[in-house]
């Protein structure tokens, strides 16, 4: 009963709040939840998302590369399909609790390889945002993802948050997504 009641609310958290331990074991038992309902869904219609026009163009920016995201507990599932749906060469997922220090999340986000930077801000403390002083001056793109790893969802936050410069950086058409399915 409890999940039920606050899983339509989980979104409209304040980003920079840190809730308490107890709140947070509440969160995760959510996630962990959700996830197991998005596999279910995702093996009844795998590949999931694939006809989404976003998560299209998104492929199209990120075939073949490497992206890095931050946030919870590793789902083997969920990375496989980001993987797979995106046709990354890897996704680099970092487990991510409030006790870890940021410095962990450098050398991956350096690597030369990795396109793109997401963070899942409700598996996240506040100070994990600071993952963007090793982004920037890479030029990487950094993310903020709000809500699950579901492709559809992943695809329409980053290039809400940084499609242009996806875009512009890999060679993807300067038209818009509206643009290209009216003609």
């Amino acid at each position: 009963q409890l999940r039920e009641t606050l899983m339509p609310h989980l979104d409209h958290l304040p980003v920079d709040l840190t809730p308490p331990e107890c709140f947070q074991q509440v969160l995760r038992s959510i996630d962990d939840f959700t996830r197991t309902l998005e596999q279910r869904q995702a093996d009844a219609e795998a590949p999931l998302g694939q006809q989404n026009p976003e998560v299209r163009e998104l492929a199209q920016m990120l075939q073949g590369r490497a992206v890095v995201l931050i946030g919870g507990e590793v789902d083997q599932h969920a990375k496989a399909r980001l993987e797979r749906t995106f046709g990354l060469s890897e996704l680099i997922w970092l487990a991510a609790h409030h006790e870890h220090s940021v410095e962990r999340f450098a050398a991956p986000v350096q690597r030369a390889d990795v396109a793109l930077v997401m963070v899942v801000i409700r598996w996240m403390s506040h100070g994990h945002g600071d993952v963007i002083q090793y982004c920037d001056p890479l030029g990487k793109p950094l993310v903020r993802l709000l809500g699950t790893t579901n492709p559809n969802r992943v695809a329409h936050d980053v290039l809400s948050q940084c499609g242009d410069l996806l875009r512009s950086k890999f060679g993807a058409a300067d038209m818009s997504l509206e643009t290209r399915s009216a003609g």
